[in-house]
């Protein structure tokens, strides 16, 4: 079940001026390599990079709040491809993929986390596309092939985005159609017999209406060989289209969205610098697991996973809808519709082909099980929708701003894994499990700006949730069900934690958090600003 994990923070920072498209509210040393490219940016009047981390449009220098930006043009300069790669770029941030999966980020912001992407365990670090909350971590390494900008916000952000957000936010916002006929098409080829390849093209099909149809598509043999079975892994394959559109519906109503699908294979099975069976080669990076990516476990596991061999398949399917109304307008209305679909299968071992690890052998030697040491194989089925109406304001000339608004949340998730850990001789099942759970969330909230004068700023928000988490489990075995219980046996009826105390199977959240800031604006390069809030 879901552990709720609180935390308030207080911040107090300096927001100063950036290179033109990586933009970071917060001070820092300025490199000087990029000086003089600064100062051409400032020139041209590249500095003021628009965000909307408090849920409206406004240039990073005024935001008090922990944030680092970045837009195409400085993503394509800095090599940035993926979600992953961002973290490099962010401070108080680490992002590292889940062990074995390469389609899915495990992100750390000022040391708050997790690296489960199992269905019952929510993450800290909330991920968004075009204000669309994805909720799973399974398929959050997104390519980047057509996004606009890319915001980090550090901090709990519970006030404005609400549910898992207790550590920070990754917001991406993908590009919207153009008003002419362009495009692009890009190809590459790397290490490890890498192929690349990235095409748009937006299609105006009327003054007010135009479309943008984009593609990726990467293929690699994989950046690790496996000396077991002569095979190569841990590639980085995957492909992915989307169709978006922008409608000029009236001089103040406009509609934007989009569809896109992606799908993954990338694998991050442990791998080791030098060969673990023969640690004189180090020329390269080693797996040593038996477990082909053919290969299937022989009827010892139920069900579809049954027949998987080491690999990852990993497809999701975004839908997104943002109909805005008063656009321009002193009070604006956005209704925002999302859904995605992700299925994930997958099969992984966990000890590379070795027992695990005891007191008597810390490191056990390898013996490249045909099964591998420890190997999970998962069968997973997520689905999620969520409905928010948005409300911006501007009061009494501009001497009051205001961001309110409701948003629902459901999500269902199904997962099907086995466990198996192999010993000399036999491999035995630890688990042939399916878990399935739901969540239903309500919010309201509501966040003011008082701007006292033109330099100092006190803002106020709050936000209410009530959410519902329900749970099942089911052993997939027949002596789980037969009356001649195992010892790793696990189903609703026996959800004992170790000290004797049942566990629950439904769960209710209601919670209020709150934030608080005030900022002052020295002049134009500089922000001062501290905030207390709960996330």
């Amino acid at each position: 079940m879901k552990k709720l994990l609180l935390t308030t923070t207080a911040a107090i920072g300096m927001a100063a001026i950036f290179p033109a498209n990586a933009a970071q509210a917060q001070s820092t040393d300025q490199p000087a390599a990029e000086s003089s490219a600064d100062e051409n940016a400032q020139t041209s009047g590249l500095y003021d990079i628009v965000v909307t981390a408090q849920r409206r449009q406004e240039s990073v220098q005024d935001v008090p709040i922990a944030i680092s930006a970045f837009d195409s043009v400085e993503m394509d300069r800095r090599g940035i491809s993926n979600a992953l790669d961002v973290a490099q770029y962010v401070p108080n941030f680490i992002g590292l993929n889940n062990t074995g999966l390469g389609s899915a980020n495990a992100y750390y912001i000022r040391g708050i986390g997790n690296s489960e992407s199992i269905a019952t365990f929510d993450p800290p670090i909330g991920t968004y596309v075009d204000d669309i909350y994805i909720s799973r971590q399974n398929a959050n390494n997104l390519s980047l092939f057509d996004v606009q900008r890319v915001e980090v916000l550090r901090g709990p952000q519970g006030t404005l985005f609400g549910r898992n957000t207790t550590g920070g936010a990754v917001n991406l916002f993908m590009k919207e159609p153009g008003d002419e006929v362009a495009g692009y098409v890009e190809a590459g080829y790397g290490s490890y017999e890498r192929y690349m390849a990235r095409a748009s093209i937006d299609i105006p099909l009327a003054d007010t209406f135009a479309i943008k149809v984009s593609g990726y598509f990467q293929d690699d043999e994989g950046y690790a060989k496996n000396t077991t079975t002569g095979e190569r892994t841990n590639e980085g394959d995957g492909w992915g289209v989307r169709l978006g559109f922008r409608g000029e519906l009236s001089d103040t109503t406009r509609w934007t969205g989009s569809y896109m699908h992606i799908n993954s294979k990338a694998m991050n099975v442990v791998n080791f610098s030098c060969d673990p069976a023969d640690p004189t080669n180090c020329d390269g990076r080693f797996v040593t697991t038996g477990l082909t990516k053919n290969g299937n476990f022989g009827g010892l596991l139920s069900g579809k996973k049954d027949n998987f061999g080491l690999d990852n398949d990993t497809n999701m399917d975004f839908v997104s809808s943002n109909l805005e109304f008063g656009s321009g307008e002193d009070i604006s209305v956005n209704v925002i519709t999302g859904y995605v679909y992700t299925t994930q299968d997958y099969a992984i071992d966990f000890a590379d082909g070795r027992g695990l690890p005891s007191l008597g052998t810390p490191v056990p030697p390898v013996q490249g099980y045909a099964l591998g040491g420890f190997t999970v194989a998962n069968e997973g089925e997520f689905s999620q929708f969520t409905q928010e109406v948005k409300v911006n304001a501007s009061l009494a000339d501009g001497l009051i701003d205001l961001v309110g608004g409701v948003f629902y949340f459901e999500e269902d998730n199904y997962t099907d894994l086995g466990d198996l850990f192999t010993v000399p001789g036999a491999t035995l099942v630890l688990g042939d499990r399916a878990l399935r759970s739901s969540t239903e969330a309500y919010a309201g909230y509501l966040q003011g700006d008082l701007n006292i004068t033109d330099q100092l700023t006190l803002t106020a928000g709050i936000r209410y949730t009530d959410e519902t988490k329900n749970f099942s489990i089911r052993d997939n075995r027949a002596s789980c069900n037969d009356g001649s219980l195992e010892a790793t046996c696990i189903s609703n009826e026996n959800l004992i934690a170790s000290n004797g105390t049942a566990i629950p199977r439904k769960m209710s959240t209601k919670l209020w958090t709150p934030r608080f800031a005030v900022n002052y604006q020295v002049d134009r390069d500089i922000l001062l600003f501290a905030s207390a809030t709960r996330g």
